[in-house]
């Protein structure tokens, strides 16, 4: 890959990019700006208007940053006014459609870079007065520093008036949330959160981890998968599948649907009951009075419907039916239509990345994600690593286990120091292939990594669940909010890549 040098004025587009666009921005960095600091001076004037506007109406200017430039044009020096308004045209076409800003990164870059640019004035100060044989007053601006660097430090004072109305007036900084309800189970997903998926062998993690991709795109975040385990061209594959609806097979699949119990067994009597077809029928096998009724195989030829009426209400008792698709056979142009379709709305926000087992550790992802940041602009909102157990690491002195570890506290820290959400994967113990639900108990290798996520997702699937396409989630391990053993039942068609196609309280 071709690595673009970073030039002079690239973090102070990015810094001027953020003072138009965020608010939180503003409110942060203007305690900690100063004019000096900015070399460009184009970008210097715009952020001087950037202030100007949020020190008057307590906001970032966003659009009103044109109207600015069009009253101020004519005072500018015509250069200057050409690159003010290449700049803001390029901010305009780039956050046209952006719904989030990854604004606490931002101000990260942009209160490092201060600091550096306030040590190379102090330097510069200091040696043209020693040039001059002033000691003395090149001794009082190296205390003028020590009281910049008290300004940029990162503590705070937690009882102060106003941090603590700060606090206070502040939402929640959550990323995005799992439609349905598996939304309901896992919660609202803030960043700086290390999330996992657990499960064993070929129980679906990475087509969990695609779906929550495809949904944080829903949501127009910028996302980054990673995988080590398939190639661009398999990664391409099952997000193509995803995203038209296709399998590759000239037959029609079978796609699971929530149904009622007292709709199968006929025991509903009320008039708004879909079917008159009862579909549950004897076992003579089987003993046990309450398991003598199973499901009949399915059979499109069979004369009943499915009714979910009741669903959400008290009368309702989750059960599950099947129905044929009504399209799979789709042509490459239909597929390639649905593919544009999506592109138009969340390409640019989604990149795939590909690495084999064992040999990207995480300083491999930073450095790819600095160069996206640097050629592209691209900071991601979610990322995504398929998965954690199988990076390198850098240090061969550490242990399988102490590798793990190091591997989960270092993708804990990536997603604080990016203020960005990750998730990524573990495979569970050998044992816990029978189980019917996860628990804690069940993490391999190295119990540690449920002490650095924030949120641990089981996923629980049977043989015979996994042949009828249901599962449950469940939570393992939460660090912000109470859990239980409460699972959710997901319906899942993985031929075309859809892992949640509907979700109820199990």
């Amino acid at each position: 890959m071709i690595r673009r040098k970073i030039v002079k004025g690239d973090i102070e587009k990015k810094i001027a990019t953020a003072g138009i666009v965020s608010t939180e921005f503003c409110r942060d960095v203007t305690k900690i700006y100063k004019p000096e600091y900015i070399q460009v001076d184009y970008i210097r004037q715009v952020l001087d208007w950037v202030f100007e506007y949020f020190n008057e109406y307590k906001k970032a200017p966003e659009k009103q940053i044109q109207d600015m430039f069009i009253v101020e044009k004519d005072e500018i020096k015509p250069e200057q006014a050409e690159l003010i308004e290449t700049f803001l045209s390029r901010i305009s076409k780039e956050h046209e459609e952006k719904e989030t800003f990854n604004f606490k990164y931002a101000y990260d870059l942009a209160k490092k870079y201060f600091r550096k640019r306030s040590m190379q004035l102090l330097f510069e100060r200091g040696l043209g007065m020693l040039v001059k044989n002033k000691v003395d007053e090149a001794e009082n601006s190296i205390s003028t520093y020590g009281k910049v660097s008290e300004v940029m430090g990162n503590w705070i004072d937690p009882f102060d008036p106003e941090t603590v109305n700060n606090f206070m007036g502040k939402e929640k900084d959550s990323v995005f949330r799992f439609s349905s309800v598996i939304g309901d189970l896992v919660g609202d997903l803030e960043r700086t959160w290390l999330v996992g998926f657990m499960a064993p062998m070929k129980r679906g993690k990475s087509w969990c981890l695609q779906e929550t991709a495809i949904q944080a795109l829903s949501c127009k975040l910028n996302v980054m998968f990673i995988s080590l385990e398939m190639s661009l061209d398999m990664m391409k594959e099952r997000l193509y599948k995803r995203i038209a609806g296709y399998s590759g097979s000239k037959e029609k699949l079978t796609f699971p649907i929530f149904d009622c119990l007292l709709n199968q067994d006929g025991s509903c009597n009320k008039s708004i009951r879909e079917s008159d077809t009862n579909i549950l029928i004897k076992d003579s096998k089987k003993k046990d009075s309450e398991k003598a009724e199973v499901l009949q195989y399915f059979n499109p030829k069979i004369k009943y419907i499915p009714c979910t009426e009741c669903r959400g209400k008290k009368d309702y008792e989750v059960a599950i039916w099947w129905m044929l698709s009504n399209e799979m056979n789709v042509n490459k142009k239909q597929i390639e239509d649905k593919i544009q379709r999506f592109s138009k709305m969340y390409g640019k926000r989604l990149k795939l990345v590909s690495y084999p087992a064992f040999t990207a550790s995480i300083d491999d992802i930073d450095r790819e994600l600095d160069s996206l940041e640097y050629m592209d602009g691209f900071v991601p909102d979610v990322i995504l690593i398929d998965y954690a157990d199988i990076l390198a690491v850098t240090d061969k002195q550490l242990s399988e286990r102490g590798r793990i570890d190091d591997v989960w506290k270092r993708l804990k820290g990536m997603a604080a120091v990016r203020h960005c959400l990750v998730f990524t994967a573990s495979q569970s113990t050998r044992k816990s292939i029978k189980k019917r639900s996860l628990s804690q108990e069940d993490t391999a290798e190295e119990i540690r990594k449920l002490a650095h996520v924030d949120i641990m997702i089981g996923i629980n699937q049977t043989n015979e669940e996994k042949k009828r396409g249901e599962g449950r989630i469940g939570i393992i391990a939460h660090r912000h909010k109470y859990f239980d053993t409460r699972q959710v039942r997901i319906l899942q068609q993985l031929e075309v890549g859809i892992p949640f196609l509907d979700s109820e309280w199990n």
